[in-house]
């Protein structure tokens, strides 16, 4: 039952955005109004979800569906900072290098860094969507709801942070359905989905684990806002481009921060709930 009900939440949640905020185009998407009307649906449908589950679990306070709580966040907030850090160890390093090696003189790549400077008013509200709405709301809903009803079934914590994730990654499917209906080919759709729904994966597991190793969902909401900063690692200096000549070095670079990652994920964390 509990694996209905968090199927029930995954579909509820995706549901119920694109009731409040209806699919455009996805040209579109990057819209001042749509990006308005997602926003409000993400906090309506987040608190109802929230509000049910309470609710039918008698005895539950909102704050520990959501999973809000935890002792010494301020080091947990450090600690996640630190390690994901460390897990887009490749990553950064590709940013920094361009930043370091960029020439005004000629037509350079640019770092992904530029992307996070709003200039415009649609650039303040993509900011706003990707770094603190749909942080929070999805967090709160595929870490804190889902993963507190996995743990009423009674399913142990490296199950639950495989489990979770499952619910978490096709709700971005909505994405590939957007833009069948723009026009573009499943060709183009086909693989990025699929690189889409692996990464988003892999984020939920860390994020997953992440929440039940410090009992806070304020270190899985950081751990996704650096997520949707760094996007999926660009691996473009192998073939070519100014970065070629560092290639091997950077691809080391992205592999270490892998090994470092799980090397230091359980001496930093403490598992506390």
């Amino acid at each position: 039952m509990s694996i209905l009900f968090c199927l029930l939440v995954s579909l509820s949640y995706v549901i119920g955005l694109f009731t409040v905020a209806p699919l455009a185009r996805y040209q579109e998407r990057d819209s001042v109004v749509h990006i308005r009307k997602r926003l409000l649906a993400a906090s309506i449908v987040t608190a109802m979800i929230v509000w049910v589950t309470s609710t039918l679990n008698n005895g539950t306070q909102v704050w520990e569906v959501c999973g809000l709580g935890g002792v010494g966040i301020v080091r947990h907030l450090l600690t996640t900072l630190l390690l994901m850090t460390i897990f887009y160890l490749g990553p950064v390093s590709v940013q920094l290098a361009l930043l370091l090696l960029k020439d005004k003189s000629k037509e350079r790549l640019t770092p992904r860094f530029n992307l996070w400077i709003p200039t415009t008013s649609t650039d303040a509200h993509v900011l706003l969507r990707n770094l603190v709405f749909a942080p929070i709301s999805e967090e709160i809903i595929f870490r804190g709801v889902v993963v507190f009803l996995l743990r009423k079934s009674g399913l142990q914590q490296s199950s639950i942070v495989f489990t979770a994730p499952l619910f978490f990654a096709p709700a971005h499917l909505h994405h590939a359905v957007v833009k069948y209906w723009s026009g573009y080919t499943s060709q183009h759709v086909l693989p990025e989905t699929l690189n889409q729904l692996a990464y988003t994966y892999i984020f939920g597991c860390i994020a997953t684990l992440l929440y039940l190793r410090t009992g806070t969902i304020a270190a899985s909401i950081l751990s996704h806002v650096i997520c949707n900063i760094v996007q999926l690692p660009d691996l473009s200096f192998w073939t070519g481009g100014q970065l070629f000549p560092f290639r091997h070095v950077l691809l080391l670079l992205h592999g270490l921060g892998l090994v470092l990652f799980v090397l230091f994920i359980y001496p930093l964390t403490e598992a506390e709930t």
